[in-house]
């Protein structure tokens, strides 16, 4: 059967059951109808077959059209969007947009439009919006973002485009990021001359003014009403003249207008008939350059009078320049001298050693060299030299300061003289404010030097006025903690119902008068130290959260519950047996033990009579210049009645009684009102057994002997004026050796008069 006769066939049952009208039966059907039924089925069935050719037809274009469409959009020059804005959705791209963003295609259509465009979706709508009401639409105000994050400046064309039976937008972009920061580079020069902060005048090849930015304006209100003939103008024409025939060329001028000074720069313009002048103010730069070369100026008078001898040295060592100091000490006239070289004056020159000198300040150290400089007449004399290496005119020269050790020398024989004296003040300073040289101090100061590096609990014991608190401060000026203060708490002052709040600090409303928040001890002495005086006086109760201060560094504030750090030494100190107060349950053995890591005791004053004499001197120093009043002198038999009381009061005694001392003191002699015998026990007043002797006896006791040798030696220092050196010191007066006579004084406890 061929195709014909079964579309023919199908297509007249279909007509019969559409219509209804074709009856089944033959027979009953005219011939004519038949034949009519015939030939209009036949002409139906030729319109049909007629239909489906032109559908096959279109279809076949319809495929040719999206064939060409796909191969346009596949190798378009501009990346394509196919968007749905309501869905938030990617439905195509082209492989341009990937390039463009660096995704593949399947990573983009798995984004949402969002992704490209994070931060300006609300612009998007708004674009979109607008091209779904008008058709088209196109817009350079937004960006895409790429895979790596940068963003890029896009023009962006649009229309709308069914897809699917769905409204949709088809976007062509346009990477225009370089033409963006083009047009922006070309605005920000377009306005240079309205921001340039000097002033910038644009005149035409004539010279006269054609535009001026609002600096030459403020600079120069006259300049408008002047034009060309305004001063700063002066001389500009043939300067525009110059610039005419080569427009490549500028011109630069200084130009003076009453005490100011100005830089112009005179250039054309490219591709204009104008000329611009861009003019800088050098008032201050020049008014700085002649104070430098006035400062230059005195800077060379003080090196020509300064009283070290300075020289300037090639690498080779001969001289560049000298100051008059330099050729006075040497005995040369300038000319002469700036003829030589360092090998006519050093004493001994070593040509290599010079080279290794001049090696080693390469380095950018300055060095100091000890040496002799030979003069003129062939004299020398030492010299101690500082050198170091600069630059001038790009080559590098050796500076040497020389200084006269003449009188250094001789001043150094004066000092040795003096080494002893020095040496035992020395002891006196060498922990700040402890005073004192007796075998039981130096044991307390050894002990210091021992514990002050580390970070150990300390605990001083001893009598009251003993300098426990010295000992603390000594301690921590020698710590590594020494860059922070040493905050002091006397325990025994503070109320028992404030310990706590003292310590730790409190927060505001923490009790009754809290009325702010304030940091506690602790935290005061963070990074430092802190000084626990009288440590036994802390009650029992708030012993235990002190414990925990000092074993882990924390604790709270009254009233809060915030746990703070803090990294803090303790030293504590006390005038009881704080052991005994242990066993009598007064004070926790636990914190006993973590506070008395490392324990010093402190000597009282009565196991030290030999430290006296320097402790009396240097109250009287201290109390005479608190109030004014002049220097006064200990005596030996002063400082022997001293050395004979118990002090039970120790050094805070000592210092009372010297201060008054020095108050009721008359005509520089030292009144002491202890002499009476209110003042110091009888027997203490009383001579030592044996030193007086019974008249008619023929000898005197050992006592009286080396009494009488300390005050013949009192009265030979009192004679030469505390000298013990030299001609009619007191050592030539006595006839003996000054290294034996210092010997002497030392084991008497004698210190030179002042």
């Amino acid at each position: 059967m061929t195709r014909f006769s079964i579309t023919f066939s199908t297509q007249f049952r279909q007509l019969e059951i559409y219509n209804g009208k074709v009856d089944m039966n033959h027979n009953q059907k005219t011939k004519a109808q038949l034949l009519e039924s015939l030939e209009s089925m036949s002409a139906r069935v030729a319109e049909l077959e007629q239909a489906v050719a032109e559908q096959k037809a279109t279809e076949q274009a319809l495929a040719a059209s999206e064939e060409q469409f796909h191969k346009i959009f596949d190798y378009s020059n501009d990346a394509i969007f196919l968007l749905h804005p309501a869905r938030d959705k990617i439905l195509d791209v082209n492989s341009k947009a990937g390039d463009m963003l660096g995704f593949s295609r399947e990573e983009l259509l798995s984004m949402p439009i969002s992704a490209i465009h994070p931060n300006e979706m609300s612009k998007l709508q708004a674009f979109s919006q607008s091209v779904f009401e008008q058709g088209h639409g196109w817009t350079d105000e937004l960006t895409c973002r790429t895979r790596s994050g940068r963003f890029l400046s896009a023009e962006i064309s649009a229309s709308v485009m069914k897809f699917a039976g769905k409204n949709c937008l088809l976007t062509l972009v346009r990477d225009i990021t370089e033409r963006k920061q083009t047009e922006e580079a070309l605005a920000r020069l377009a306005s240079f001359p309205e921001q340039n902060p000097n002033p910038v005048i644009e005149t035409d090849l004539a010279g006269r003014v054609t535009y001026c930015n609002p600096t030459a304006e403020e600079r120069f209100p006259d300049l408008q009403a002047l034009g060309h003939n305004h001063p700063i103008l002066g001389g500009v024409k043939p300067i525009i003249v110059a610039c005419q025939i080569d427009a490549n060329e500028s011109v630069t001028r200084e130009i003076e207008i009453g005490s100011a000074i100005y830089e112009q720069k005179i250039c054309c313009v490219p591709q204009s008939n104008l000329v611009r002048i861009f003019t800088y103010d050098l008032t201050e730069r020049k008014q700085a350059e002649a104070a430098l070369r006035e400062s230059e100026e005195r800077f060379r008078r003080l090196v020509e009078n300064a009283a070290d001898a300075f020289f300037v040295m090639d690498a080779e060592g001969r001289f560049v320049d000298v100051n008059q100091r330099a050729c006075d000490s040497l005995e040369y006239t300038r000319e002469e001298l700036l003829a030589l070289s360092v090998a006519n004056i050093e004493e001994g020159f070593d040509a290599a050693r010079f080279g290794r000198v001049w090696e080693q300040l390469g380095s950018g150290v300055p060095m100091t060299i000890e040496g002799s400089h030979r003069r003129k007449d062939g004299t020398t004399f030492p010299v101690e030299v500082r050198v170091s290496l600069f630059e001038s005119g790009g080559r590098p020269l050796l500076l040497a300061l020389a200084r006269d050790r003449t009188e250094r020398e001789r001043a150094l024989a004066l000092e040795q003289e003096n080494a002893y004296l020095r040496e035992e003040m020395q002891m006196e300073l060498a922990f700040g404010e402890v005073i004192g040289r007796s075998p039981a101090l130096r044991n307390v100061l050894q002990q210091i030097e021992m514990v002050a590096p580390t970070d150990a609990s300390v605990l001083i014991q001893g009598e009251s006025g003993t300098g426990k608190e010295l000992v603390a401060r000594a301690i921590h000026t020698h710590s590594q903690k020494r860059a922070k203060a040493m905050v002091k708490v006397n325990c025994g002052a503070i109320p028992r119902e404030l310990f706590e709040s003292e310590f730790f600090g409190h927060v505001k409303g923490a009790f009754t008068g809290a009325l702010k928040d304030r940091a506690g001890r602790f935290e005061l002495a963070n990074g430092g130290t802190l000084f626990l005086d009288e440590v036994s006086e802390i009650p029992l109760d708030l012993q235990s959260k002190l414990l925990r201060v000092v074993q882990e560094g924390q604790f709270e504030r009254v009233g809060d519950d915030r746990t703070r750090q803090v990294d803090v030494r303790i030293i504590a100190a006390t005038n009881r047996d704080l052991k005994g107060e242990v066993t009598a349950g007064r004070f926790r053995e636990d914190l006993f033990y973590r506070l008395s890591v490392f324990p010093i005791s402190v000597p009282p004053l009565r196991e030290r009579m030999g430290d006296i004499p320097l402790l009396a001197t240097h109250f009287i120093e201290v109390v005479s210049t608190r109030l004014n009043r002049p220097r006064t002198q200990l005596m030996p038999d002063q400082i022997e009645q001293l050395q004979r009381y118990d002090w039970p009061g120790n050094i805070r005694e000592l210092q009372n009684v010297i201060e008054r001392a020095v108050i009721v003191s008359r005509d520089g002699q030292l009144q002491f009102p202890l002499m009476s015998p209110n003042t110091f026990p009888d027997d203490a007043l009383q001579p030592e057994s044996g030193r007086e002797i019974s008249p008619g006896t023929g000898f005197v006791s050992d006592a009286e002997i080396q009494r009488r040798e300390r005050a013949n030696i009192a009265r030979a220092l009192e004679h030469a004026n505390g000298k013990v050196f030299g001609p009619g010191g007191a050592a030539e007066l006595l006839g003996i050796k000054p290294t034996t006579l210092m010997s002497r004084m030392k084991k008497m406890g004698l210190e030179r008069p002042r």
